[in-house]
């Protein structure tokens, strides 16, 4: 596995402070969380289900037959309202953060990214209302952002900027050397950045990572990701903005549409290969990955007789459990996928957005959501409701007048 140095210093340039700063002490441990193997949770589930007959949920583990699971259904699932107007017009592809007590978009694209925005607002969800915020007057197709500790962050290309929306400053980040940054991700406590590195004289690509030095205003790189033959199709089409790099509160974790990924660990600066999940019927299309409170989800199409139909894996452990569902959707890649705590929310272009509780599996159509048929809508988690603003979308004869946004809260909360 080569360091960013050797392939830099293959390719001809120059990065001797980075090394000097990777030889200091590396960043703080993240918090980890525990997550119980299957076989264990299904040996009780099934003491449970005896007895007092709670309702289960079968799984299928990619090593073993299909096994009876205990579940809770949801208390219904949840409801909507719709938002003011936005200062800005409505657009897929922003950079969407919540700060604490607000939603930030900014920037976005068309749906082609044939073009970038360059203003913003922000949704306070407690007033209901908007502000416009100061611009640093660029924008970029192919931009991705976080917050973290009170800044918004946000890369592209060779570089980026962060916004500190208490005082409406913009700072310009240092130039990322040697690595086109394609993807951001905030971990507990440091941002980083992702992107190829080159390609290699095998033919694949080689992927990078780098953490922000909030404190001495640089970046730290850590190992880069040897592509090889064997991993070749992995990140060939990896590093791209409808497949964003996610955080599990352990690992940072890349995924491939086409199955299979690799997981950064901050604390040993290390890379391992997570691998494809077998279907648990039927052929696979494409894949669409989240984070679900801290497990790591696919949502799969698979053609089942000619018919297309969603289903989702959890990865826990090193082992993958299918969940196969009837959800009909006519092209995954059109989806947005939207994660709200053990929610999942698709978002579909010409359907009704769909809801799905993960734990039990159960999940609904909701054709009474005021955003039916919207196409890469830019979605909020604040930790109890999910705010959904605008993306594109076509009216319909049964939804004729589409709001610009809406915010769902969950049973509950």
């Amino acid at each position: 596995m080569r360091t960013v140095e050797e392939e830099l210093a293959r390719t001809g340039g120059e990065i001797r402070e980075a090394a000097d700063r990777r030889r200091r002490p590396p960043w703080r441990k993240p918090v980890h969380r525990t997550v119980v193997r299957v076989a264990t949770a299904t040996l009780a589930a099934v003491a449970l289900i005896a007895a007092i007959g709670i309702p289960a949920l079968w799984l299928r583990d990619s090593n073993s037959p299909l096994v009876e699971v205990a579940s809770t259904p949801p208390d219904g699932f949840g409801t909507w309202e719709t938002m003011a107007d936005a200062p800005i017009s409505s657009r897929p592809h922003a950079v969407s953060v919540w700060t604490g007590t607000e939603a930030i978009f900014w920037a976005g694209s068309s749906l082609s990214r044939g073009f970038a925005y360059t203003d913003g607002a922000a949704y306070d969800p407690l007033t209901g209302t908007w502000r416009s915020i100061p611009v640093p007057g660029w924008g970029h197709p192919g931009l991705s952002g976080v917050y973290l500790d009170g800044e918004l962050y946000a890369l592209a290309k060779g570089g980026g900027t962060r916004f500190n929306p208490s005082d409406g400053t913009w700072t310009d980040l240092p130039t990322v050397e040697g690595m086109f940054l394609a993807a951001t991700v905030a971990t507990d406590e440091a941002v980083w950045g992702l992107g190829s590195v080159s390609v290699n004289p095998g033919g694949q690509t080689d992927v990078a990572i780098a953490r922000f030095d909030r404190q001495g205003n640089d970046w730290v790189y850590g190992p880069v990701f040897e592509g090889t033959p064997a991993t070749g199709s992995l990140f060939e089409n990896v590093l791209l903005i409808d497949q964003p790099a996610l955080w599990t509160g352990a690992e940072i974790v890349l995924w491939n549409p086409e199955g299979g990924g690799a997981a950064f660990n901050p604390t040993t600066a290390t890379w391992q290969q997570i691998p494809a999940p077998e279907t648990g019927s039927g052929a696979l299309v494409t894949t669409k990955a989240a984070v679900a409170n801290s497990e790591l989800v696919v949502i799969a199409e698979i053609n089942n007789d000619n018919e297309n139909n969603i289903a989702i894996a959890r990865y826990r452990e090193g082992t993958w459990t299918w969940q196969d569902l009837d959800i009909l959707i006519a092209d995954l890649d059109e989806v947005t996928v939207a994660t709200a705590g053990d929610w999942i929310l698709l978002f579909a272009p010409d359907q009704a957005p769909i809801i799905l509780h993960v734990p039990s599996g159960e999940w609904t159509q909701d054709t009474d959501a005021p955003l039916a048929g919207v196409q890469a809508p830019n979605t909020v988690w604040t930790g109890d409701r999910l705010i959904v603003w605008g993306g594109a979308s076509t009216p319909t004869e049964s939804n004729p007048s589409l709001a610009s946004g809406a915010i769902w809260t969950p049973p509950n909360g």
